[in-house]
């Protein structure tokens, strides 16, 4: 991964306490590393429009400390997957241009600061950019549901944690192992497999979505089935 150079940072969602804090501590580390902050200002609405932003240095969050609210300013009407306009429609996707505008700014990575709606929004933009690299029928797939459901979803699935009965399988069993994974870590999956008596692994050199992203999946996973019915 090429070393980050510059970063923004925004708030979303209503106002709340230490909100100001969190920024001061971003400034002051990125800072300290040698790292460039942009301020965005109105949670994404600063890459909505540019002119909203500002360098922040560490004499910019000096003395923010206690103070309330954000010095950057929040919203919780400014979705730009969902932007509330004054138009027929009453909504617009502004997300390509949160983009393009994010990239125009040579910013490299981006920290919002919020709750579960802000959160939700960046990991729409992060699924975003992963589905770049998606098979077509993948992309058909996920355009046909809700993104906060597929969000949703995923959430729950993330949650899930089947240690507790993994050794009890006592039938033969195949998994595929994810070798970049940066959701769950490779030795994790090692640790899960290695758990179940009879399970064999299949390798695969991709990410978290490589059912998605990568054409060597399916054949893989056709393998990992034979492999179950041969040793049935």
């Amino acid at each position: 991964m090429p070393s980050i150079k510059r970063i923004g940072v925004l708030t979303g969602g209503g106002d709340a306490p230490g909100l100001n804090a969190v920024i001061r501590a971003v400034v002051k580390s990125a800072c300290n590393a040698g790292i460039e902050v942009v301020g965005l200002e109105d949670s994404f609405d600063g890459l909505i429009d540019p002119s909203r932003s500002r360098v922040l240095t560490p004499d910019d969050v000096t003395g923010i400390l206690r103070l309330g609210g954000t010095i950057l300013g929040t919203t919780n009407h400014g979705n730009p997957f969902e932007y509330p306009v004054d138009t027929p429609e009453g909504k617009v996707d502004y997300s390509e241009r949160v983009v393009e505008t994010f990239h125009k700014m040579g910013l490299q990575a981006l920290v919002v600061i919020g709750g579960d709606g802000s959160l939700s929004i960046a990991h729409q933009f992060y699924l975003k950019g992963k589905a770049a690299t998606w098979e077509p029928w993948a992309l058909e797939q996920v355009a046909q549901h809700d993104w906060r459901m597929v969000l949703e979803a995923g959430k729950a699935i993330g949650a899930y944690d089947a240690r507790t009965w993994l050794a009890e399988v006592d039938v033969p069993a195949s998994t595929i192992v994810t070798m970049r994974d940066h959701v769950v870590p490779v030795r994790r999956q090692i640790r899960l497999f290695q758990a179940i008596k009879d399970c064999e692994a299949f390798r695969i050199d991709g990410d978290h979505d490589a059912i998605l992203a990568k054409r060597e999946f399916p054949p893989l996973l056709a393998r990992a089935v034979e492999s179950v019915v041969e040793r049935s």
